[in-house]
């Protein structure tokens, strides 16, 4: 894994030539209906920048590292605490106190080594505008207004292609699944309990049958 200079305006690109294990690696996508060969090779020829490895980044980057994007970067200031391994699924207790950043990178390297990774750890604000416009798409999964208004302001000046993820969409779905599973297992808790106390196997619950996760 190499690091990239916030400062620096080379961006790695990845070629479109696919191997044969890269081939087998993304089989399934390819044969879905609206995407094909030309469009992974796109995918594979994009460099994506990510702001923010916490909540919001670390999904985001796990499901495009997965995709088959050519070029990943995370930029994040901060180091790995406790508080944030409930939330935060590429750390553990091993990476505690270490760059965010690069700890993602690394470990999204074991996901996909096809994928050209970066971390950083810097605050985006210190990049230039050079740095900033080697990118097809910029991701902020900041945490923080003073961030989100700055890389608007800069998206904006240069033109940039720009997704903001919000924080409380994905929480309140994580919660909503939650919910449904502690439905689920409670309905089949009490008609175990009933099953043993009758000695008989009674109706099962439709919230247990029928349960699916809420499509959004």
């Amino acid at each position: 894994m190499s690091e990239t200079d916030p400062q620096s305006p080379k961006v790695s690109r990845p070629s479109k030539h696919f191997s044969d294990a890269e081939l087998m690696r993304y089989a399934r996508q390819i044969i879905l209906p609206g995407w094909d060969i030309e469009a992974q090779s796109k995918l594979a020829e994009a460099s994506v920048l990510v702001i923010g490895a916490g909540g919001l980044g670390c999904p985001l980057a796990l499901s495009l590292c997965r995709a088959g994007v050519g070029a990943l970067t995370l930029i994040d200031i901060d180091v790995v605490e406790l508080s944030n391994l409930q939330r935060q699924s590429l750390f553990t207790e091993a990476h505690l106190g270490q760059s965010k950043a690069q700890v993602a990178a690394s470990e999204l390297k074991k996901h996909n080594p096809h994928v050209v990774l970066n971390g950083v750890q810097d605050r985006v604000q210190n990049a230039t505008h050079e740095f900033l416009g080697g990118f097809d798409l910029i991701v902020d999964g900041s945490d923080n207004f003073a961030t989100r208004d700055w890389l608007n302001s800069a998206a904006f000046d240069l033109a940039l292609r720009q997704l903001a993820l919000t924080a409380n969409w994905l929480f309140m779905t994580l919660v909503d699944q939650i919910r449904r599973v502690i439905a689920a297992c409670s309905a089949r808790a009490e008609w175990t309990r009933a099953a043993a106390s009758l000695g008989c196997s009674p109706p099962r619950p439709k919230s247990w049958v029928r349960w699916q996760p809420t499509r959004r």
